[in-house]
């Protein structure tokens, strides 16, 4: 199993640092264990709404932390860093899928 994430910040050196990349790692590890579909609420339909906190990334809760959401956890790392951080998209692989 494994997870492609791609996680957006406006420059490279903040792309660098060990908050970023620590982060990029726990949210590739929360695709591959919790499975989303979207990356937010906004990317589901009016009728799969109230399964959000299911389906959509941002606002599942965090693997190793239930009392945190994945939003949360980018929100801890754009107050260190200082950036606007975004996750753009994601794809997990399974293999015999």
């Amino acid at each position: 199993m494994g997870a492609l994430v791609e996680v957006n910040c406006e420059t490279d050196f903040v792309a660098r640092t060990d908050d970023f990349q620590h982060l990029v790692h726990e949210i590739a590890m929360q695709v591959a264990s919790m499975n989303p579909r979207v990356v937010s609420r906004d990317d589901l339909t009016e009728g799969e709404a109230s399964e959000a906190g299911e389906v959509a990334l941002l606002d599942q809760p965090y693997i190793r932390d239930n009392h945190r959401t994945i939003r949360d956890l980018i929100q801890e790392t754009i107050a260190k860093t200082g950036e606007n951080i975004r996750v753009n998209r994601f794809i997990r692989f399974e293999l015999g899928q």
